[in-house]
């Protein structure tokens, strides 16, 4: 059955140079392309600074949002990591503001990205990776619970690979980054040790291609495997293709490398498989780079593939 779908888009922190007028700005043209969820940045907001929220910052970005009838996420800061043991601390008090900030706009869900350790030192072996999960776990669950009494939900987001990146702690190498998020059944597996009844999947549609292609595992199985664990989804195009020689997207687009954030329909990722597998999920979060200026297209096409959903859920 396919319920009812909103279809949001993120506020990408390249949008907001101008703060806090950009912020208003792209709120607006969410809102001319009928957009009906927006995830939010928290570090573009300014409204946690040293893991404190900063309350004239929070008034002013509320004072903002309340003009609108959307509803919100929050993303977070991308170095937010409860795998970052030697920096425990901050990153905790970054991910409780991060909660609090959404109890005081009214969202009820919180992405954030699965743990990571960079094996930039000999010390970082296995014990030390599986002692880091083993935290990243004990930590969520304490998350959980605090964010569970704000009506909150926690949804862990799949990780991209890079030509860096090992999933599995069997292959550990020097120099390489665990991610253990780049395979989703990995991620299955760490969301059922924390076992909240809040948390969950943020399926990442990009990520998952990139991963499933340079890890070599089989995308659809492992995408019907997870799918009752997911709770959000962000979806976005790529060709699937790990190498990023530069970080500059402009760059990057004409040869297909890496991360590139298109709107559904230019790149490789095979949506007509893999929606059928999410449409439980009450959000799908376009998380399209601002640059290609294509956020009526992809709204446009997304529509168009859930009648087709619905049509064939009819027959």
């Amino acid at each position: 059955m396919v319920h009812s779908i909103k279809i949001g888009v993120n506020l990408h922190p390249s949008s907001v140079t101008k703060f806090p007028d950009d912020i208003e700005k792209m709120l607006c043209e969410f809102q001319k392309v009928g957009f009906e969820v927006v995830e939010l940045p928290l570090h573009a907001l300014q409204v946690v600074v040293g893991g404190r929220i900063m309350e004239k910052r929070a008034n002013l970005i509320a004072s903002i949002l309340k003009n609108f009838n959307f509803e919100y996420s929050i993303h977070p800061p991308n170095r937010l990591n409860l795998m970052d043991v030697s920096n425990l601390d901050i990153q905790r008090d970054v991910f409780k503001s991060m909660i609090d900030f959404a109890s005081f706009i009214g969202s009820s869900i919180v992405v954030y990205h699965s743990g990571l350790v960079y094996l930039d030192d000999e010390k970082k072996d296995r014990s030390y990776v599986e002692e880091a999960m083993e935290i990243e776990v004990n930590e969520i669950k304490e998350l959980a619970n605090y964010a569970a009494e704000r009506n909150i939900s926690i949804a862990i987001e799949n990780a991209c690979s890079t030509t860096k990146t090992v999933s599995d702690l069997s292959k550990l190498k020097p120099g390489y980054i665990f991610d253990y998020g780049a395979d989703l059944l990995n991620l299955k597996a760490q969301v059922e040790k924390i076992g909240e009844k809040n948390v969950g999947i943020t399926l990442d549609t990009g990520h998952a291609l990139i991963s499933s292609r340079h890890l070599k595992f089989n995308l659809l199985e492992q995408i019907q495997e997870i799918s009752e664990m997911v709770i959000h989804a962000h979806l976005h195009d790529n060709f699937g293709r790990v190498e990023k020689p530069e970080s500059n997207h402009v760059n990057l687009l004409p040869f297909g490398f890496h991360d590139l954030h298109m709107p559904p329909g230019w790149g490789e990722v095979p949506f007509s498989d893999i929606l059928p597998h999410i449409v439980h999920v009450r959000t799908w979060i376009l998380e399209v780079r601002p640059l290609y200026n294509a956020y009526h297209e992809a709204k446009e096409y997304v529509e168009e593939m859930l009648k087709r959903l619905k049509a064939e859920a009819a027959k």
